[in-house]
């Protein structure tokens, strides 16, 4: 029996909330692309300015104190710097300076584009020294690390789930999946079904949080959202083809406040391996960027026979004790 395609129609997805849209298609990217690198630019010459700042404290100068009012660098509090080195600075590097200043306006109206826009994301990702500059500013500036994880949302990412004891397994393709809870609930859906399509009997979750998961009713108080599944690395496989039992697997688990792109990428495509959990964990379930239309398209429902030859490649024990049972 060979493996099952379903249709991008036939699976629940996310209704995109509607976004500005450019005059063509064909504009989209280049407009993207250019106002990207004037960001880009903006932010680099302030990394510049926070360079200097860096370099006053490394030659004797009193600690730097950052002040975030309600997560917006509004001003920096120098009080501990002698005034005559910052004088000096500022005087050295004026337009980095106002580029500092300026971040935070910056980022809070690129954050407005992103969530909604994932062409602008790929553009971004694509924007040589841009990601590199953002992590280093967002050590200091909070919008920055909002900034750094809208670029970290899994966008067009293959996801590869394996339940080794169960030996079923989903392939699916996610956009604007920005953590692992929020695929959690997501792959629960995917293998939900009939075990005799080698999907699982009772492991739906809870509608209403996949509803919310899908962007769809109240968002003023967000379902509670149980786990269906324990998720793994890929390194957390064994000889035989199991998973560890209990916590001794602890080092092997994904937390369900990274996102998708920190799951290790095997052959393309990112791999998690499914258990029963461990515990009953529960979250709110609540999308880190509420604006930011998601997208799920479950491409393969794998055959036993398919599972048992994925673990059978990486497992010597369970390929020498357990003969890969063939599809007719």
């Amino acid at each position: 029996m060979a493996s099952r395609v379903y249709p991008f129609s036939a699976f629940p997805v996310n209704e995109p909330i509607a976004a500005p849209r450019p005059k063509s298609a064909t504009d989209a990217g280049f407009l993207g692309l250019e106002s990207l690198t004037q960001l880009r630019d903006a932010l680099q010459l302030a990394g510049e300015f926070q360079t200097g700042l860096r370099r006053l404290r490394h030659n004797g100068e009193p600690p730097l104190f950052f002040f975030h009012p309600r997560g917006v660098v509004e001003t920096i509090a120098l009080t501990t710097l002698q005034d005559q080195a910052l004088r000096t600075l500022t005087g050295q590097m004026p337009v980095e300076y106002d580029m500092w200043l300026a971040v935070p306006r910056l980022v809070e109206s690129a954050l407005e584009r992103l969530t909604l826009s994932a062409t602008d994301r790929r553009v971004a990702r694509s924007l040589t020294g841009l990601s590199e500059t953002v992590a280093d500013l967002a050590v200091n500036v909070p919008s920055c690390r909002e900034l750094q994880r809208v670029l970290a949302v899994a966008d067009d990412e293959v996801v590869l789930a394996i339940h080794p004891a169960a030996r079923v397994g989903v392939r699916v393709c996610i956009t604007g999946v920005a953590d692992v809870n929020h695929l959690h609930v997501l792959l629960a859906t995917a293998l939900a079904g009939d075990p005799r399509d080698d999907l699982l009997a009772g492991h739906r979750p809870d509608p209403r949080v996949v509803a919310a998961y899908r962007g769809i009713g109240s968002t003023d108080t967000p379902p509670i959202a149980e786990a269906i599944f324990q998720l793994y690395k890929l390194t957390a496989v064994q000889s035989d083809g199991s998973l560890p039992s209990g916590f001794t697997g602890t080092d092997h688990w994904l937390p369900g406040e990274v996102s998708p792109t920190a799951i290790p990428m095997l052959r393309g495509e990112r791999t998690v391996l499914l258990s029963d959990p461990v515990y009953p964990a529960t979250w709110d379930a609540a999308r880190i960027f509420p604006t930011m239309p998601a997208t799920f398209e479950r491409i393969e429902v794998l055959t036993r026979a398919a599972v048992d030859t994925w673990l059978a490649d990486r497992c010597p024990l369970l390929r020498t004790l357990q003969p890969v049972r063939l599809a007719a």
